[in-house]
C-alpha cells in the first residue's frame, strides 16, 4: 500500500513539473487588455533594482497617449536613486502638457525618497517650483547639511532665474551667504560672486569673488583642477560685470591667449542680434574668401541664405541653395528652407518648381555603396530621408499625384510605410476613407516584406501608426487586426534575433498608437499579448 501511494504521488509530482513546463501560468485577464497592460503585468515581475530603461519606456508611453490612470503604480515598481533620475523629468513633461494634478502627485511620491540627497533633491526643485511648491522645495534644502544645501540654492536660484523671477533668485542666494561666508570652500564663494553678478550686485559679486581669489594657492602658470575651476568661474563673473580686462588678466596668467571672433562668429552675433544688413555683408565676404568644401563656408552657407530669407531677398537665397551642389544635405536643408518661405508666402508655382529641382537634385547621389550598419553613413537612407521631406511638401500642397509618385519609389520599407501613414493622416479631412485605405492597406504590406538590413529595425514605431491611420478612417475592425499582426510580428521577430528588452520597447511603441485609436482589445489582440505573455514565461525572448 504504502509502495502504490509512493508511486502514485512520483506520478503527480512528473506530471505537475511536466504541466510547468510545457504549459506556463495562463495570463490574467487584465494582462490582455491592452499592450500596456502587458507590458505593466511583464515588468511587475522584477525586483525594483532591475529594468529601470523599460519601466521608464512604460511611464513616457503612457504620458504620450495621455493615459495617467496606473503612471505612478510604474514609477512604484523602482526604488531608491533610480527612481528620481529616470521619473523626475516626467514630472515636468507632466506640468508642461497642462496635468498638474498628476505632476504633482509623481513629484510628491519621488520627493519622499530625495530628502537624504541633494543630487535627487535637485532633480526635484524645478517641477517643485513650476508646480507653486516654493515652500516645500525650501522645507526639503533645509534638511541638507551646509555645503549641499549651499549647492542646492544655487541651483533654485538658476531655476528661478530661467522663470524670470529674480527676487526669488536674490533670496536664495541670500538664504546661504552666511554659509558661504564660513565655508571652508573657495568654489563656494566664486560661485555666490557668480550669482551676484547675473543679478546685477556688482558690489556683493567682486566682495566674495576678491574672497575666492585671496585663497588660492595659484599665482601663474596652469592651476591644478579645483582652484582652475574657481578661476574659470572668476572669468565668467567679470565677464557678466563687464570686466573685460580683469577677465584677460586672468586668462594671461593662465598662459591663455584668446583668439579674437572670426568674421563667421561676428556676423552670427549679428544676425542673433537683428543686424541682418551687417550680418549679410560679413557672410558674403566670408563666402568669397573660404573655399566651397570648407566647413566655415557651409555653416556660413546655412546662416546667409537664414539672412537672406530674413531680409526678405528670396531670389538671392534660392540661387544659393541652388548652387550648393558640392553637399548635398546642405543643398537639400537650404531648398526646403525657401520651400517653406514660399509656402508662407503662397507662391505655389514657386515651390513647386523648388521641389522638383531638389528632388532632381537627389537623383545624382551616388548610392551604390554598401551600407554597413551606420545611418548616418548611408547614402541610401539619406535619399530617401530627402525624399520624405520633398512627400511632406507636396502633400501640403495637395500635389497628391506628386507625392505618391514619389512614395512608389521608396526602397526602404520602413520609410515608406511611415510616409504613407503621414500622408493619409494629413489627407483625410478633404480626401474619403475608400480613396486613402488603399494607402493604409499599401503601407501594411510594405512593413511585411522582409528586413534585409539594420535600417528598418525601427517600423513597429510604424506598424501601431498604422493601424491607428485605420482607426482615424472609421475602420475600427481592419485596425485591430493590423495592431493584432504588429504585436505578433514583434513576437516573433523577438524570439528569432531580438531580446526582452526589445519586445517591451516594442509594445510601448504600439501601445501609444493603441490607446489613441481608442477601439478597446479585439479576440485577435488579446490572443497576441497572451502569447507574448506566455512566450515570456517560458523565457523564450
Amino acid at each position: 500500500m504504502k509502495y502504490v501511494l509512493f508511486k502514485l504521488c512520483g506520478m503527480i509530482a512528473v506530471t505537475l513539473l511536466v504541466r510547468t513546463i510545457a504549459f506556463p501560468q495562463e495570463a490574467p485577464a487584465a494582462a490582455t487588455d491592452s499592450p500596456f497592460a502587458t507590458v505593466f503585468h511583464l515588468l511587475s515581475k522584477s525586483p525594483k533594482t532591475e529594468r529601470e530603461r523599460e519601466k521608464n519606456c512604460l511611464a513616457s508611453s503612457m504620458i504620450a497617449a495621455e493615459k495617467y490612470d496606473d503612471l505612478l503604480a510604474v514609477v512604484g515598481m523602482v526604488e531608491g536613486e533610480a527612481q528620481i533620475h529616470d521619473f523626475a523629468g516626467l514630472a515636468n513633461t507632466l506640468i508642461s502638457r497642462g496635468r498638474t494634478k498628476e505632476a504633482s502627485e509623481l513629484v510628491s511620491l519621488l520627493l519622499k525618497q530625495a530628502n537624504a540627497s541633494s543630487y535627487e533633491l535637485d532633480m526635484l526643485l524645478r517641477p517643485l517650483i513650476r508646480l507653486g511648491r516654493d515652500v516645500e522645495a525650501v522645507e526639503a534644502l533645509a534638511h541638507l547639511d551646509d555645503s549641499d544645501r549651499i549647492d542646492s540654492s544655487f541651483v533654485l536660484a538658476d531655476i528661478y532665474l530661467e522663470l524670470g523671477r529674480e527676487a526669488d533668485a536674490l533670496a536664495a542666494i541670500k538664504s546661504v551667504q552666511y554659509s558661504v561666508e564660513k565655508s571652508k570652500y573657495n568654489e563656494d564663494r566664486a560661485e555666490l560672486a557668480f550669482h551676484f553678478a547675473k543679478l546685477g550686485y556688482e558690489d556683493e559679486s567682486l566682495k566674495f569673488l576678491t574672497d575666492s581669489l585671496r585663497n588660492l594657492s595659484w599665482t601663474a602658470g596652469k592651476p591644478e583642477y579645483l582652484e582652475g575651476r574657481i578661476l574659470d568661474r572668476a572669468v565668467e563673473t567679470y565677464r557678466r560685470l563687464g570686466r573685460s580686462t580683469e577677465a584677460t588678466e586672468l586668462l594671461t596668467r593662465q598662459g591663455v591667449v584668446e583668439d579674437s571672433p572670426t568674421e563667421l562668429e561676428i556676423a552670427q552675433q549679428k544676425y542673433k542680434g537683428g543686424d541682418i544688413r551687417s550680418a549679410e555683408k560679413l557672410l558674403e565676404t566670408h563666402l568669397k574668401q573660404t573655399d566651397r568644401t570648407d566647413s566655415d563656408h557651409i555653416f556660413g552657407s546655412r546662416i546667409v541664405v537664414d539672412v537672406y530669407l530674413a531680409s526678405g531677398k528670396i531670389d538671392k537665397a534660392e540661387k544659393l541653395a541652388r548652387s550648393f551642389a558640392s553637399s548635398i544635405d546642405l543643398q537639400q536643408e537650404a531648398l526646403l528652407k525657401v520651400v517653406d518661405h514660399h509656402l508662407k508666402k503662397g507662391s505655389r508655382k514657386k515651390a513647386l518648381n523648388l521641389l522638383r529641382f531638389a528632388f532632381e537634385q537627389t537623383r545624382t547621389m551616388d548610392t551604390t555603396a554598401d551600407e554597413d550598419g551606420r545611418l548616418w553613413t548611408s547614402p541610401k537612407m539619406d535619399q530617401e530621408r530627402y525624399h520624405v521631406e520633398i512627400v511632406k511638401r507636396y502633400t501640403q500642397l495637395q500635389e497628391d499625384k506628386s507625392a505618391l509618385a514619389l512614395i512608389a519609389l521608396f526602397k526602404k520599407p520602413y520609410f515608406k510605410a511611415k510616409i504613407l501613414a503621414e500622408y493619409v493622416s494629413t489627407s483625410r479631412a478633404r480626401l474619403s476613407p475608400k480613396a486613402l485605405s488603399p494607402h493604409l492597406e499599401q503601407a501594411v504590406l510594405s512593413l511585411r516584406e522582409k528586413q534585409v538590413d539594420i535600417f528598418d529595425e525601427r517600423r513597429f514605431d510604424t506598424y501601431g501608426v498604422v493601424a491607428l491611420g485605420f482607426a482615424e478612417l472609421g475602420m475600427h475592425g481592419r485596425s485591430s487586426e493590423v495592431f493584432a499582426e504588429a504585436i505578433s510580428t514583434l513576437d516573433s521577430e523577438m524570439i528569432e534575433r531580438g531580446t526582452d528588452s526589445g519586445l517591451l520597447f516594442g509594445l510601448c511603441s504600439i501601445g501609444v498608437e493603441f490607446e489613441k485609436a481608442n477601439i478597446g482589445s479585439s479576440d485577435k489582440v488579446r490572443s497576441a499579448l497572451k502569447t507574448i505573455v506566455i512566450n515570456w514565461e517560458s523565457d523564450l525572448y
